[in-house]
């Protein structure tokens, strides 16, 4: 499954901008590479297989985490 984020632009300094409707969101370096990942159109397992490995996390823990934020931007209306 893809993501559609391309409404957000990202910062080195973890600055989320929705240029939508001119919303801005502090973000963490991890927050930030899936952001990136995703606006790459890598698929969830592809996005949780990076995060295992920059963060040495098991596959299981990292899809559970891109999950979770995910689920995050849905609930903030970041993604449908």
């Amino acid at each position: 499954m893809k993501i559609a984020i391309s409404h957000l632009s990202v910062s080195k300094s973890g600055l989320a901008f929705d240029s939508r409707n001119g919303d801005s969101y502090q973000i963490n370096e991890s927050a930030t590479l899936i952001i990136s990942l995703l606006q790459q159109d890598k698929t969830i397992k592809e996005v949780s297989e990076v995060i295992a490995k920059n963060y040495n996390l098991s596959h299981e823990q990292a899809l559970s985490d891109v999950l979770e934020f995910q689920n995050n931007l849905f609930i903030n209306g970041l993604i449908k």
